[in-house]
């Protein structure tokens, strides 16, 4: 099967599934004609606060905690789903014959069976939108966050170390060509995009 466009991963921040907004956002942010396939995942938003609040009560160890909030995101890529009327895939290698621009894709059975990621608190669905974005080989990623990235932010340091992204970020981002970001509680934030040392490309209009 031939891949007719660049691939560009778009993770929304689960807390913006709260933000009644983002629906009618979203659709009008993805309707302009793209030069890329955009592939969404959504983290797990206030359903995931929950889950580390029963862990840090004790009632659910670190390892379950873990895929329960993968779990989560099982639930939040349905919703987007139904936002968008976009195809759900339940796996990476459904892209190529998937010929919508626009696709939600579940990333349960992936990361249970075929990657290779920490399992605890210090892997976020930030980090999981990277791995997932260099195993597609894919043009950029766009994390839609609910708060400013300052245009002049200038590494992926800087954005762990104010708590944008999780600790693990730095790992699983490293060969991306392209990382960029965008408070999407401003209906007019423009993406800001991170130097990325070593890579040299054009961007794709939104």
């Amino acid at each position: 099967m031939v891949r007719d466009l660049p691939r560009r991963v778009i993770k929304v921040g689960g807390s913006l599934l709260d933000f009644p907004p983002t629906r009618d956002r979203l659709r009008r942010w993805l309707a302009p004609p793209s030069q890329t396939k955009n592939i969404l995942l959504a983290g797990g938003g206030q359903l995931v606060n929950r889950i580390r609040d029963w862990h840090r009560m004790g009632h659910v160890g670190e390892e379950r905690a873990h895929w329960m909030s993968v779990e989560c995101m099982s639930l939040t890529a349905h919703l987007l789903q139904r936002w968008l009327g976009a195809p759900l895939i339940l796996h990476p290698d459904q892209l190529d014959s998937n010929p919508a621009p626009n696709v939600v894709v579940d990333v349960q059975l992936w990361l249970r069976n075929e990657v290779d990621m920490p399992v605890g608190w210090s892997l976020t669905s930030d980090s999981i939108a990277a791995g997932l974005a260099v195993q597609l080989d894919a043009s950029e990623l766009i994390l839609l966050k609910s708060r400013t990235v300052f245009p002049g932010t200038n590494s992926v340091q800087s954005l762990i170390e104010d708590g944008t992204v999780d600790g693990q970020f730095g790992r699983y981002s490293q060969k991306l060509k392209s990382i960029g970001l965008v408070n999407f509680r401003n209906a007019y934030s423009d993406i800001v995009y991170l130097p990325r040392p070593g890579f040299s490309v054009s961007k794709n209009p939104t």
